[in-house]
């Protein structure tokens, strides 16, 4: 009995699973349709089935976010991050990330201390709580609208290494309040060795992944490698008491760019990217999926004066750090332009990490509940409010590089291939006998000049501009190479060709894709590079 007990507990689960598999789906679909945050849906999403009670409870335990979903979404993230960009800009990344993960703790303490009454100790610890911010649909709209590479590195490279710089500092703080002991220099030596230690620890890790890696030739081994590397760096950073976050970042930084040069053939770029990019859309959809099962709309009301004060101080210490900080960065490094220090502050959302480091509070520390609503509140406010109007922000300050030249190149290129298609309809016709030959044949002499003005049209814009004729090259390029991997691994399944000479064909044609990436990007920064140096 107690067998068939379990597997109904099994069933359940798995159930349950499908279901969230399923709404993350239709999110998707959603949010690609009304071109909204898809991050923002899944919150709103899960703020309705919640509502509704359409599924069992879910909790998103401190657990479930630390040690299931951060890791490799810290990986991917700083796996794909370039190093030269970073080292570019590493002086305003650290500023934001470390001077200004403190300058929030205090500004957001001042004001729940000035609002609400709190102790200095409790508010400083909530200040820790919202330090830390998540970038994930901002970054995504910058990519989508052509955003200048330099503001996503900006607010990626700052997101990356403030998560860990927050835990950090939310351990020590939190230390201070059940103890009630101030020890300044001991928390200084345990800020350092937390992350000195962890840096030094993924920095290791990653280089010897890299060596290791340079001497495996079996593509599924190096990806099985690199998912152990995701998940391991953080437990052994946390095992070995030093921050677990950072040593995942470290990590995959070291092994994108270093053990990317070294180790990687061009089929296991291809795939370990495909990998990646599928953990990280699982994790961040079953996390943000998750926050809206959390809050509870009717808590959030009764606590309404808690929420909006820690929503304004969360706000106002955005704005300090942001501005405040860029007016000091400006001294000694590039500056950051007042437009992008904008949407810098408005782009500081709060998620999974606040919300885990929240639940994480013991239950013997003062107003627990308090802090646990207002940071949910927090949370809330900048996914929804925030998430939804970063696109019409980017729009209002003009950040987009808009190519004027491309909107008569579309247009007729569209007009040209609706031309052909009426055309091959009509020729369907013909064939069917629906339509007379007289018919056809007046129809389709229209149609035909109407194709041949079409086509000299743009042969006319591609001399004009040689940018979109290599775009479309391009794009024919990558589909003809697509085409020729997917009948490749037709042949393979059929046994025309060997294991062997499939992979040896298969990586020519991902080492031609990637030169086609390379090449892509560099023409994509070539035509954004006024945007890149303002």
């Amino acid at each position: 009995m107690q067998f068939f007990q379990h597997g109904e507990d099994l069933f359940a689960t798995e159930a349950t699973l499908l279901a969230l598999f399923v709404i993350i789906i239709l999110v998707g679909l959603t949010a690609r349709y009304f071109r909204l945050p898809y991050t923002t849906v899944l919150v709103i999403a899960g703020l309705g089935i919640e509502f509704i009670g359409a599924l069992p409870p879910i909790d998103l335990t401190p657990e479930l976010v630390l040690l299931l979903f951060l890791p490799p979404l810290a990986f991917e993230a700083a796996f794909h991050l370039d190093a030269n960009r970073l080292r570019q800009d590493l002086t305003p990344i650290s500023v934001f990330a470390l001077a200004g993960v403190i300058l929030t703790m205090f500004v957001a303490a001042g004001v729940m201390v000035f609002l609400l009454g709190m102790p200095w100790a409790l508010a400083l610890l909530f200040g820790t709580l919202i330090a830390a911010t998540d970038p994930v649909s901002v970054v995504a709209v910058f990519r989508e609208l052509g955003v200048s590479k330099r503001l996503s590195t900006l607010m990626e490279g700052e997101s990356l290494f403030n998560d860990g710089t927050s835990i950090v500092l939310f351990r020590i703080v939190l230390a201070v309040v059940l103890t009630g002991v101030i020890d300044p220099p001991k928390g200084i030596l345990d800020f350092l060795r937390l992350v000195l230690g962890g840096a030094a620890l993924g920095f290791g890790l990653g280089y010897l992944a890299s060596r290791i890696l340079a001497r495996i030739e079996d593509y599924l081994i190096e990806i099985s490698l690199t998912v152990v590397l995701a998940w391991g760096s953080y437990l052994l950073g946390e095992y070995l008491q030093v921050s677990g976050v950072i040593t995942v970042v470290l990590a995959g930084l070291v092994l994108g760019n270093y053990g990317g040069r070294i180790s990687f053939s061009p089929t296991t770029k291809i795939v370990l990217e495909h990998v990646l990019e599928f953990v990280s859309f699982v994790a961040n959809s079953f996390i943000f999926l998750l926050i809206g099962f959390q809050i509870q709309l009717i808590t959030l009301r009764v606590n309404l004066l808690a929420v909006l004060a820690a929503i304004l101080g969360t706000l106002l210490a955005r704005a300090v750090t942001v501005y405040g900080l860029s007016a000091v960065i400006r001294r000694f490094s590039k500056p950051i332009p007042l437009t992008w220090q904008h949407l810098l502050f408005w782009g500081g959302m709060r998620g999974g990490v606040t919300l885990a480091l929240a639940l994480s509070l013991p239950i013997g520390v003062p107003e627990r509940d308090t802090l646990i609503v207002a940071a949910f509140g927090v949370v809330l406010f900048t996914l929804v409010v925030q998430g939804l109007t970063i696109r019409p922000l980017v729009g209002l300050l003009k950040l987009v590089p808009v190519a004027r030249e491309k909107i008569p190149y579309q247009e007729t290129r569209a007009r040209l291939l609706a031309a052909r298609a009426a055309e091959r309809r009509l020729h369907e016709l013909h064939r069917a006998e629906t339509i007379t030959e007289k018919v056809f044949q007046q129809v389709g002499e229209e149609y035909e000049n109407r194709r041949r003005e079409l086509a000299e049209t743009l042969e006319q814009l591609y001399q004009e501009n040689d940018t979109l004729l290599s775009s479309e090259i391009h794009s024919v390029q990558l589909e003809a190479l697509r085409a020729q991997r997917s009948e490749l691994f037709d042949l393979n399944r059929r046994g025309v060709i060997s294991e062997h000479v499939y992979r040896t064909l298969t990586a020519e044609i991902d080492e031609q894709l990637e030169n086609l990436a390379v090449t892509r990007d560099e023409q994509r920064a070539t035509h954004t590079g006024p945007l890149s140096g303002a």
